[in-house]
């Protein structure tokens, strides 16, 4: 028996009309048209926090997620699978009362509290929703995703060495747009941005890591979604209490900046990662003080107006030298990465 529903893929923020099927051990994900997308096994597949709540079935398996309205979807789900059936609706609504009853507790306790409660609020957080708010985020940013086979490829192979035997909150999903500024950008569930610009006024892949290592504590420590839990308070709690369109989060979030104690943890994080990972640290450092002297006689360079001051980072990256390190990328992998944006873009 096959169900319509609706996919997405956890690396873009589209959404897929398809085709689900039940049987053999999983679920069979096809385009309307009878092209497959995915099979998930079943003991591959998660029950989303956030599902069952307009009387629709939310599946996840890895980044991806699923949903699928109705009620015959649900019972079928729930003769093959009984782990995976919706809650209840009285198990629904005791979990609403309580973040309902958390969401009241923050907003009396006043504006002073939300900073001190904003990690274990961001955990209550479902996974699902802050992928949505990182996907939407980016597609707001603008500019277009670079995907160029060799380059892609590299990148991916940067961010496995730096994160090898690292416990993340979600998989690193990085990618590289053709923006020209001198920027990177870490977004709710685990997505990064590293702008063209950036790499271009890298001169060495391990400058490149450094940044990227960066942004990769910032998700590690969860960092955009607590910093929107600062800012917004309890309308983000709110938000999440009756399921608002997160379009709006998204939007707040690309004009926020960091706190400087998240910068500071972001760039002892990097320090660490990079360590681990056999790669120079001094390399972090020596790349924010050439680009803080170079916008000595103009604007500084966006990534500089929201991290501390070059000479800080510097002292810090240096008292912890990297032994025996190696390049983060091989000359091949560097000129890919280099390369990942189409000539001319």
């Amino acid at each position: 028996m096959s169900f319509p529903g609706v996919y997405f893929d956890g690396a873009t923020a589209e959404r897929r009309p398809v085709v689900v099927s039940l049987g053999g051990g999983g679920l069979a994900i096809s385009r309307p048209d009878g092209g497959a997308l995915a099979v998930w096994p079943l003991a591959a597949i998660e029950r989303s926090d956030d599902e069952g709540r307009d009387g629709a079935t939310r599946l996840g398996c890895g980044a991806a997620r699923l949903r699928v309205e109705g009620a015959p979807f649900a019972a079928a789900l729930r003769a093959v699978a009984p782990a995976l059936a919706p809650r209840s609706r009285g198990r629904r609504a005791l979990r609403s009362l309580a973040v309902i009853a958390l969401a009241a507790s923050v907003g009396l306790a006043g504006w002073w509290l939300v900073p001190r409660l904003d990690e274990p609020i961001a955990e209550l957080v479902p996974k699902e929703w802050e992928a949505r708010i990182g996907a939407e985020s980016i597609a707001l940013m603008g500019g277009k995703a670079c995907t160029a086979e060799a380059g892609t490829a590299a990148l991916g192979r940067l961010v496995a060495r730096l994160t090898a035997g690292v416990a993340l909150p979600f998989p690193i999903i990085a990618e590289v747009t053709d923006r020209k500024e001198v920027n990177a950008f870490a977004a709710p569930g685990g997505r990064i941005v590293v702008f063209q610009g950036l790499i271009a006024a890298a001169q060495s892949p391990d400058e490149v890591a450094g940044v990227l290592a960066h942004e990769i504590t910032h998700s590690r420590k969860r960092h955009p979604t607590r910093m929107l839990i600062r800012q917004v308070g309890t309308s983000f709690l709110e938000a999440l209490v009756i399921g608002a369109n997160t379009g709006g989060m998204a939007e707040t979030l690309l004009v926020l900046s960091y706190s400087r104690e998240f910068e500071t943890e972001a760039d002892a994080g990097a320090v660490e990662l990079l360590h681990d990972a056999g790669i120079d640290t001094a390399s972090f450092a020596t790349f924010f003080e050439r680009l803080a002297k170079a916008g000595g006689a103009g604007p500084l360079p966006a990534l500089l107006t929201t991290h501390p001051a070059p000479q800080e980072r510097s002292a810090m990256a240096r008292t912890h030298p990297t032994a025996a390190a190696t390049p983060a990328l091989d000359a091949g992998d560097w000129q890919a990465l280099r390369a990942i944006c189409p000539a001319g873009k």
